[in-house]
Protein backbone atom coordinates (compact mmCIF):
# COMPACT_ATOMS: atom_id res chain seq x y z
CA UNK A 1 0.00 0.00 0.00
CA UNK A 2 1.30 3.75 -0.69
CA UNK A 3 1.64 6.14 1.94
CA UNK A 4 -1.84 8.13 0.35
CA UNK A 5 -3.86 5.11 0.62
CA UNK A 6 -2.73 4.18 4.62
CA UNK A 7 -2.88 8.43 5.31
CA UNK A 8 -6.71 8.18 3.72
CA UNK A 9 -7.89 4.78 5.31
CA UNK A 10 -6.47 6.25 9.05
CA UNK A 11 -8.73 9.73 8.18
CA UNK A 12 -12.12 7.53 7.53
CA UNK A 13 -11.46 5.60 10.37
CA UNK A 14 -11.07 8.51 13.26
CA UNK A 15 -14.27 9.66 14.94
CA UNK A 16 -16.09 13.16 14.22
CA UNK A 17 -15.84 13.79 17.65
CA UNK A 18 -12.55 13.35 17.75
CA UNK A 19 -11.97 16.20 15.06
CA UNK A 20 -14.28 18.53 17.13
CA UNK A 21 -12.84 18.08 20.08
CA UNK A 22 -9.68 20.62 19.43
CA UNK A 23 -12.48 23.18 17.81
CA UNK A 24 -14.58 22.68 21.30
CA UNK A 25 -11.15 23.02 23.06
CA UNK A 26 -10.45 25.95 21.83
CA UNK A 27 -14.06 27.32 22.12
CA UNK A 28 -13.69 26.93 26.04
CA UNK A 29 -10.19 28.56 26.09
CA UNK A 30 -11.76 31.73 24.53
CA UNK A 31 -14.54 31.83 27.35
CA UNK A 32 -12.23 31.49 30.45
CA UNK A 33 -9.52 34.10 28.66
CA UNK A 34 -11.63 36.62 27.43
CA UNK A 35 -15.58 36.47 27.86
CA UNK A 36 -15.92 35.74 31.72
CA UNK A 37 -13.50 38.14 32.96
CA UNK A 38 -14.99 40.75 30.85
CA UNK A 39 -18.31 40.18 31.78
CA UNK A 40 -16.81 40.46 35.12
CA UNK A 41 -15.47 44.24 34.58
CA UNK A 42 -19.03 45.08 32.85
CA UNK A 43 -20.08 44.14 36.56
CA UNK A 44 -17.95 46.13 38.62
CA UNK A 45 -18.50 49.06 36.55
CA UNK A 46 -22.56 48.75 36.51
CA UNK A 47 -22.27 48.54 41.07
CA UNK A 48 -19.78 51.31 41.13
CA UNK A 49 -21.87 53.52 38.80
CA UNK A 50 -25.14 52.78 40.65
CA UNK A 51 -23.55 53.07 44.10
CA UNK A 52 -22.76 56.73 43.42
CA UNK A 53 -24.03 59.09 45.70
CA UNK A 54 -24.27 62.51 46.53
CA UNK A 55 -20.78 63.80 48.06
CA UNK A 56 -18.64 61.28 47.13
CA UNK A 57 -15.67 61.48 45.29
CA UNK A 58 -14.61 60.12 41.82
CA UNK A 59 -12.40 60.54 39.35
CA UNK A 60 -13.55 60.57 35.46
CA UNK A 61 -11.75 58.30 32.61
CA UNK A 62 -10.60 61.86 31.63
CA UNK A 63 -8.75 62.26 34.60
CA UNK A 64 -10.79 64.62 35.85
CA UNK A 65 -11.49 64.68 39.51
CA UNK A 66 -14.61 66.17 41.68
CA UNK A 67 -17.19 65.49 44.02
CA UNK A 68 -21.09 64.25 43.00
CA UNK A 69 -22.93 67.24 43.90
CA UNK A 70 -26.38 66.18 41.48
CA UNK A 71 -27.33 63.03 40.72
CA UNK A 72 -29.60 62.58 37.27
CA UNK A 73 -30.76 59.40 36.02
CA UNK A 74 -28.17 59.05 33.22
CA UNK A 75 -25.79 62.05 34.18
CA UNK A 76 -23.30 63.29 37.04
CA UNK A 77 -22.55 66.90 38.29
CA UNK A 78 -19.36 67.01 39.53
CA UNK A 79 -17.30 70.14 41.36
CA UNK A 80 -14.82 70.33 40.74
CA UNK A 81 -12.87 73.37 41.96
CA UNK A 82 -14.95 75.85 44.22
CA UNK A 83 -18.01 77.13 42.14
CA UNK A 84 -17.24 75.18 38.69
CA UNK A 85 -19.46 71.90 37.69
CA UNK A 86 -19.44 70.33 34.85
CA UNK A 87 -21.67 67.58 33.68
CA UNK A 88 -20.88 63.78 32.85
CA UNK A 89 -22.78 60.84 32.14
CA UNK A 90 -22.41 58.11 34.90
CA UNK A 91 -20.61 55.89 32.40
CA UNK A 92 -17.88 58.14 32.64
CA UNK A 93 -16.86 57.53 36.07
CA UNK A 94 -13.39 55.19 36.21
CA UNK A 95 -13.39 55.31 40.84
CA UNK A 96 -14.34 56.36 43.39
CA UNK A 97 -11.77 58.09 45.83
CA UNK A 98 -11.50 56.71 49.14
CA UNK A 99 -9.57 58.63 51.84
CA UNK A 100 -7.89 56.10 54.41
CA UNK A 101 -8.44 56.73 57.74
CA UNK A 102 -6.24 58.82 59.87
CA UNK A 103 -7.40 57.88 63.49
CA UNK A 104 -7.29 54.11 64.41
CA UNK A 105 -3.77 52.37 64.99
CA UNK A 106 -0.85 54.53 66.25
CA UNK A 107 1.89 51.61 65.06
CA UNK A 108 3.32 51.56 68.72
Amino acid sequence: MTPVLIAAEAARQTSPLASLLPILVLVALFWFVLIRPQRRMRQQQMNLVRSIELGDEVETVGGIFGMVRRLEPDVIWLEVAAGTTIKVTRGAVRRKIVEASSGGDSGS
